[in-house]
C-alpha cells in the first residue's frame, strides 16, 4: 500500500512538473513580439516621414528632418550625369509664419544644397494670398540676385495667387546664400530660407536647419 502511494506522489510531481513547463514557452515569445512591436513603431523612418526619399523624384536626392519638411516635394528631379536639379518652391504654403513661407518654412528654418557648378531650375507655385517672388541672394536686406539669372522676372511686384513662375542659373560659386521674397516686407517677416552651394557635396540635399 505504501508503495502505491509514493508511486501515485511520483506520478502526481511528473504531471505537475510537465503542467508548468509547458506554459513557459509560449509567454516568453508573446512578451518579445510585443516589446519588439512598440520599439519598432516610435522614431521616423528613413524615407517616409521625412526621410528625403520621399522629398523627390530622385533617390539620388538625400533629405532628412521633420516638422518643416513633412509632406512637402523640395527636389522635383535631379540628373546627377547631366549635373541638373528642378527645385520646387510653393510661396504661401499654408498659414504658417501668417502665410510668408515657402513650403511651409520661414526664417531660415530649411536648407537646401547643391554642388556647385550644377544647372538650377527653380519651379515656384503660388499658394498665398499675396504677391510672392522667389530670389537667390546673398543678403536677406538687400534682395538682389547673386547669379545671372537667378530671380522671377520682377522679384519686387511678384506673380499673383495662383500664378506660377520659372528661372534658371548655375550655381557658379560655392558659399551661403538664401532663397528669399522679393517683395517688399516679405523677406522682413521671415519669407527666406538657406540656400547653400558646395563643392563637397555629390548631389543635392534638403534638410531641417541647425539651431
Amino acid at each position: 500500500m505504501a508503495h502505491r502511494l509514493s508511486c501515485g506522489a511520483a506520478l502526481a510531481a511528473v504531471l505537475l512538473f510537465a503542467g508548468g513547463c509547458g506554459n513557459s514557452p509560449s509567454a516568453a515569445p508573446s512578451h518579445h513580439h510585443k516589446a519588439h512591436s512598440t520599439s519598432s513603431s516610435g522614431g521616423y523612418g528613413s524615407s517616409s516621414s521625412y526621410g528625403y526619399g520621399s522629398y523627390g523624384s530622385s533617390s539620388s536626392a538625400a533629405a532628412t528632418g521633420g516638422g518643416v519638411l513633412k509632406g512637402v516635394t523640395w527636389l522635383g528631379g535631379v540628373d546627377a550625369a547631366k549635373r541638373t536639379v528642378t527645385i520646387d518652391l510653393i510661396a504661401g504654403d499654408g498659414g504658417a509664419n501668417n502665410g510668408f513661407n515657402f513650403g511651409g518654412a520661414s526664417n531660415g528654418s530649411v536648407t537646401l544644397t547643391v554642388p556647385v557648378d550644377w544647372d538650377i531650375t527653380v519651379d515656384l507655385a503660388n499658394h498665398g494670398q499675396y504677391p510672392h517672388s522667389a530670389v537667390i541672394t546673398a543678403s536677406r536686406t538687400t534682395i538682389a540676385p547673386v547669379f545671372s539669372g537667378a530671380s522671377t522676372t520682377d522679384p519686387t511686384s511678384g506673380i499673383s495667387p495662383g500664378r506660377t513662375a520659372q528661372f534658371h542659373f548655375v550655381a557658379k560659386a560655392a558659399g551661403r546664400y538664401y532663397i528669399a521674397c522679393g517683395v517688399p516686407g516679405h523677406a522682413d517677416q521671415g519669407m527666406w530660407i538657406h540656400f547653400n552651394v558646395s563643392a563637397g557635396t555629390a548631389s543635392p540635399t534638403v534638410q531641417a536647419s541647425q539651431k
